[in-house]
């Protein structure tokens, strides 16, 4: 059912342009600046005031985040039926669209897409802002080509949703744990949900029809996904980001660095690891001390049918060389200047 655009002060000529699965998003004209912009109105109510500020003040903080691969956040408010809505900038077309028309897409566009999406992950957890809800749909394009993050939302929504809503598929399974810590990690499990998908053209734990809400849920905790085709590196690198446990998954650093190295050298330079900051911390929070992360064992999972190709061993510094022309030419010089020098020291005594 195509819902009803809504009327709301300083915009005309609403229009539905897809349905998210917790809001409706309009293309609207607004008046003041004159631009096309999406108004993305959600179906939760905040009836409080402090609520509706916080809603406010989380907006703000979303429009603050101002990168070039995240949709922009223009304004923020509620309707008078206490419904929140945000303005963005206008952007037609997600990555679920391209998938669903095309079947699985290029590994080279999706390394692309996904260090595009890596990127402005990375800038917003330095803001300490986490998405906590990717999937291909989250994915748009700008003019059509070139790719933006999308659906940030106000985390004061998720205490207003209705706690009986299915799990998405796409659910990482720290979300659907009693016990388990939602943090930048989940983030990494979402965009490695999207890799997944664009390569394989289908999520990592598809739905199926009828199924019970407890088999979901068991299939999102346990269910090991198969093999996307795909570059055995980016394939090791997407399992990898699908693990079950947290503490398992590359950090996003390390994922960003070996999506922009295209599979080559990055492991091989301490992926993730900034100047001064301790291995596997970045942005929100602290992560478990652990090595950098390289592939084999996922918490307990079988290892990965294609595994990243080996590091070089380290050897002794010089061990296996030839010396160079030049280091033999400084040899010789400073043996001819150490016997001139003796004999210089030695003649006027014999003399």
């Amino acid at each position: 059912m195509t819902p009803e655009p809504p009327q709301l002060p300083g915009f005309r000529q609403l229009a539905p342009l897809r349905r998210g699965r917790h809001a409706d998003v309009h293309r609207a004209r607004q008046q003041h600046p004159d631009r096309w912009v999406a108004v993305t109105v959600f179906d939760v109510r905040l009836p409080e005031r402090s609520a509706a500020e916080q809603f406010r003040a989380e907006a703000r903080a979303l429009g603050k985040l101002a990168h070039p691969g995240i949709l922009s956040v223009h304004a923020a408010d509620l309707r008078p039926d206490a419904r929140p809505y945000l303005v963005t900038e206008l952007c037609e077309g997600s990555l679920a669209d391209r998938i669903a028309a095309r079947g699985r897409l290029d590994p080279h566009e999706v390394t692309a897409v996904g260090l595009v999406v890596g990127r402005a992950l990375l800038h917003a957890h330095d803001a300490r802002v986490r998405h906590g809800d990717l999937t291909p749909e989250c994915v748009l394009f700008r003019d059509g080509a070139v790719p933006v993050l999308a659906d940030f939302e106000p985390a004061v929504l998720r205490d207003y949703r209705d706690p009986g809503e299915p799990t998405p598929t796409h659910a990482a399974p720290e979300t659907v744990r009693a016990d388990g810590a939602v943090d930048e990690r989940t983030d990494v499990y979402g965009l490695g949900a999207i890799l997944y998908t664009a390569l394989a053209g289908r999520s990592p734990v598809p739905s199926r029809q009828g199924e019970q809400e407890r088999d979901r849920l068991a299939r999102i905790l346990l269910d090991r996904p198969a093999a996307p085709p795909g570059p055995s590196w980016l394939v090791d690198l997407v399992l990898a980001m699908l693990a079950k446990e947290p503490a398992a998954r590359p950090t996003l650093p390390e994922v960003v660095e070996l999506l922009a190295a295209d599979g080559t050298g990055g492991r091989h330079r301490g992926l993730g690891t900034q100047p001064g900051e301790p291995q596997g911390q970045r942005g929100l929070g602290t992560q478990p001390s652990r090595p950098t992360w390289s592939p084999g064992p996922i918490g307990g999972e079988p290892e990965a049918d294609h595994p990243l190709p080996a590091a070089p061993t380290a050897t002794t510094h010089g061990a296996g060389r030839h010396p160079s022309p030049w280091a033999l030419t400084a040899a010789c010089l400073a043996l001819v200047v150490a016997v001139v020098a003796s004999v210089l020291l030695v003649w006027p005594v014999t003399g």
